[in-house]
């Protein structure tokens, strides 16, 4: 059957969603920002932060198209599901390093030149962003497998729950002046926690019944 541009727009539509899903954060943590404790500091600190964690999230914001190019029923499946959990340990690695390490240091205080005080306070949060990409990949793993299947309408319901969790936290962190930066981290990783296992739940109706979404190993046929 001819491809129509009905079917064309509800398949793209998750995928550039994306990043509208990363821009749209910005503006709702902003916001909140200003309203927290020291919002002048803290909505210096935030584009950096903002910009440390969108580099950590590069190469997850490119898997969901590679999940719908390579998947080609069982066969594919499990190897693209163990460079999943590589990748995700991969980028967790790399951020723990960062963090963890004089590279955060040298990033804020030296590249960026980020004053004392700012550079500090950025600092001292960026150890809640750590889960933050590993979230993301395997939210893009588990789009790409809802969109190769054509289920769109749950993955644009997985991004539109991203923004109400995310937007319920900071709101809750506002109406109990939490500390701001701590609270957008808090909002974003729970945020991309519950379009995670919403993604899974979904995920795991339209596979095969004798495949699990996060079971590693398949077991062994007699």
């Amino acid at each position: 059957a001819a491809l129509t541009y009905r079917e064309l727009f509800w398949f793209h539509l998750p995928l550039a969603g994306t990043s509208v899903l990363a821009l749209l954060a910005q503006p709702l943590v902003t916001s909140s920002l200003a309203r927290l404790a020291n919002p002048t500091i803290s909505l210096a600190a935030w584009p950096i932060l903002f910009q440390i964690t969108l580099m950590a999230r590069a190469a997850a914001f490119a898997w969901p198209e590679v999940v719908i190019a390579l998947s080609n029923g069982r066969e594919s499946f499990v190897p693209i599901r163990r460079f999943t959990v590589a990748l995700t340990i991969a980028v967790t690695a790399l951020m723990a390093l960062f963090v963890f390490t004089p590279l955060s240091d040298l990033y804020l205080f030296v590249i960026q030149d980020m004053e004392q005080i700012v550079g500090e306070l950025a600092q001292s949060s960026l150890s809640l962003f750590l889960p933050f990409p590993a979230l993301t990949v395997l939210i893009s793993w588990l789009r790409g497998l809802l969109i190769k299947r054509r289920v769109t309408s749950q993955v644009n319901i997985g991004m539109a729950i991203n923004l109400i969790v995310t937007g319920l936290v900071l709101m809750l962190s506002v109406a109990l002046q939490l500390p701001g930066l701590q609270a957008a981290a808090v909002a974003l990783s729970l945020a991309a926690l519950s379009e995670m296992l919403f993604l899974s739940w979904k995920t795991a109706k339209v596979l095969a019944p004798d495949i699990r979404v996060w079971q590693i190993r398949q077991p062994v046929t007699p």
